[in-house]
């Protein structure tokens, strides 16, 4: 136990957390929405501000980096559903 002031935190053993979207899902609400990735890409680059390039936002599509909270965030709004709908958070446990 570390104690700094009056706050106490105690130390476990590491857990393996990860977090990505639920791909099946984000494919079929951009069907809905009869858009491609590369126009929901180009839709939300334009939307948000995003620098990102298509293929890095392929790499996030397919879980193959890590996600900003901000993405996720963005996607979650323009298919208008809620973030815990479309990501998938595991803790490993």
């Amino acid at each position: 136990m570390i104690k700094v002031g009056n706050i106490e935190s105690v130390s476990t053993s590491r857990v393996q957390v990860t977090a990505g979207i639920n791909k099946k899902k984000f494919t079929s609400l951009i069907d809905e929405k009869q858009w491609t990735a590369k126009e929901f890409h180009d839709r939300w680059k334009s939307k948000y501000g995003f620098s990102m390039k298509y293929n890095n936002f392929m790499e996030l599509l397919n879980n193959k980096v890590n996600w900003k909270l901000v993405y996720a965030f963005a996607i979650a709004e323009m298919l208008e559903i809620n973030i815990n709908e479309l990501f998938i958070f595991n803790t490993g446990e």
